[in-house]
């Protein structure tokens, strides 16, 4: 089970040019001293903005699923912050990094967010080490959240995995929503990972995708959340991701 802590609004002010009406979930720090963009650019495979004061590009991170990544912006800015986001209208679920994981004992220590501003640091000669702790999320669409609860399980055998949870009714859910992970065969149906809540099936891959539970996920009741994995040469997961106050 990882829980990350949501900051708050103030903290999370990461500049005025910053695009907070266009991003969602999170992960910024401030580096503790200027950057020069010149330097900021070499992380980019894609320059979106680019200014005297700022930059906002496009980074691939490695998700650790059979070669794949996921697509994040990273916003740099002269003052030392560098924040790495997915839009508002991005799937959560990009967010979980599968790169390393434990298969016994799934617990997720870094995002593919924080695994961009790491990059980001080694391109501006940052040592990230020195930082990583000060690393904070926030959802610029959710404001008033403060937690995320990501619980996750894993096989390397054939097989059904159950977990069930009960979220208290008098708390505040913004989105629940989950990074599923099969390591299949794109031609072969049988071979896919399959995800249900309370048996209503919300999602199906060969190798990786993210979606919500929606309003399958209510508050005040337990909820049983079951996905069936038939790994070849593999394994398979789901990561659940709640966002609440």
């Amino acid at each position: 089970m990882t829980i990350l802590l949501l900051a708050g609004v103030v903290s999370a002010d990461a500049g005025n040019a910053f695009p907070q009406d266009e991003a969602g979930i999170s992960a910024y720090v401030n580096v503790g001293g200027s950057i020069n963009l010149e330097d900021v650019v070499g992380a980019y495979y894609q320059i979106e903005e680019l200014s005297e004061t700022h930059a906002i590009g496009l980074i691939s991170i490695g998700n650790g699923v059979s070669g794949g990544s996921d697509v994040l912006r990273v916003y740099v800015d002269t003052d030392g912050w560098i924040v790495a986001y997915l839009k508002r209208d991005e799937q959560r679920g990009k967010m979980i990094q599968w790169s390393g994981i434990n298969l016994s004992n799934p617990v997720f220590e870094r995002t593919t967010m924080s695994d961009a501003i790491s990059r980001m640091c080694t391109v501006i000669d940052v040592n990230y080490t020195e930082i990583e702790g000060n690393v904070e999320y926030y959802d610029f669409k959710y404001p008033n959240a403060d937690k995320i609860k990501i619980f996750a399980n894993t096989r390397i055998t054939n097989g059904y995995d159950y977990t069930t949870i009960l979220m208290p009714a008098n708390y505040t859910l913004y989105e629940a929503v989950f990074s599923l992970v099969g390591s299949g065969d794109y031609y072969n149906t049988y071979l896919r990972t399959n995800l249900y809540i309370d048996g209503v099936k919300r999602g199906e891959v060969t190798w990786m995708g993210c979606g919500a539970y929606g309003t399958y996920f209510t508050l005040g009741e337990p909820h049983t959340i079951r996905f069936y994995g038939i790994p070849r040469n593999g394994w398979a997961g789901v990561a659940s991701i709640l966002i609440y106050s």
